[in-house]
């Protein structure tokens, strides 16, 4: 059990982020639709928003916990040396550049 909370606690990344964002708009765009009909059909207003309300927990439960399906991509990130002497570069450019033009 702890194992499989520490899996669910990783953040979620930029891939799984569009992943469920993507899924968001299919449930609840076709539970609106079906929710529609449905209401329409049995002449019930509630039915429609309740099938909305359905669709809205399913998606709760599909995306707000961080399922290992939304981590599956791994993005490196740029080292902070590298980013130092880059920002000191640039330093160096913009004081030569001031250097020369006055």
């Amino acid at each position: 059990m702890a194992s499989l909370m520490m899996n669910l606690s990783a953040p979620m990344d930029f891939e799984g982020q569009r992943k469920a964002e993507r899924l968001i708009h299919i449930i609840i765009t076709t539970c609106g639709c079906v929710g529609l009909v449905f209401g329409w059909f049995q002449q019930e207003y509630s039915k429609c928003v309740y099938t909305i309300f359905a669709g809205i927990a399913l998606c709760i439960l599909l995306v707000v916990p961080n399922w290992p399906y939304y981590k599956g991509t791994s993005m490196k990130w740029v080292d902070d040396d590298l980013v130092d002497k880059y920002w000191e570069e640039e330093a160096e450019k913009e004081k030569k550049d001031k250097d020369n033009g006055d």
